[in-house]
C-alpha cells in the first residue's frame, strides 16, 4: 500500500514501531520471528572482510510492505525490551527539553516597555483609579 493511501495515524505507529525495531537486537528478534516474518524482514549477507553471515533488518520492506498489523503482531513478544527502550527515550526527551529551557533562559530578552505600559493601560481600563 502507498503511504498516499494510508492514515497518517497509521505512518506515525509504522514509524514508532519502526524506531523500536530500530533500537532491538537484529539475532534476538531474528530468533523469535516465525518463518514468514525471517524471510521478509531480514537478510543475511556476506561480504569483504566480514567473516561468516551478517544479519539486517529489511527496512525497505518493513516501510513500505508490511503492514501496521503484521509490525503490531511481529513487535508483541518483545513488549519487555520496548519499554526499556521507551524508558531510555523518555529520559533522552527529557534531558533534551530541560537544555532546550537553559539555552533559551541564556538567550537575551527583548523586552517592550509600549507593550507593558499598554497591558497595564488594558488591565486599568474601566476601574476607578486609587481605590
Amino acid at each position: 500500500m502507498t503511504f498516499k493511501a494510508q492514515h497518517p495515524q497509521s505512518l506515525i505507529s509504522k514509524l514508532f514501531i519502526l524506531e523500536y525495531i530500530k533500537e532491538l537486537d537484529n539475532r534476538m528478534m531474528y530468533e523469535k520471528a516465525n518463518e514468514y516474518q525471517k524471510s521478509k524482514y531480514f537478510y543475511k549477507f556476506t561480504g569483504d572482510g566480514i567473516e561468516g553471515e551478517e544479519l539486517d533488518i529489511n527496512w525497505e520492506y518493513l516501510l513500505f510492505g508490511a503492514t501496521i498489523t503484521e509490525l503490531e503482531h511481529f513487535m508483541s513478544p518483545f513488549l519487555e525490551q520496548i519499554l526499556e527502550v521507551d524508558r531510555k527515550m523518555s529520559e533522552t526527551i527529557k534531558r533534551m527539553q530541560a537544555e532546550a529551557i537553559v539555552a533559551q533562559s541564556r538567550e537575551p530578552m527583548d523586552i517592550s516597555l509600549m507593550d507593558i505600559a499598554r497591558a497595564d493601560m488594558q488591565a486599568s481600563r474601566g476601574k476607578i483609579i486609587g481605590s
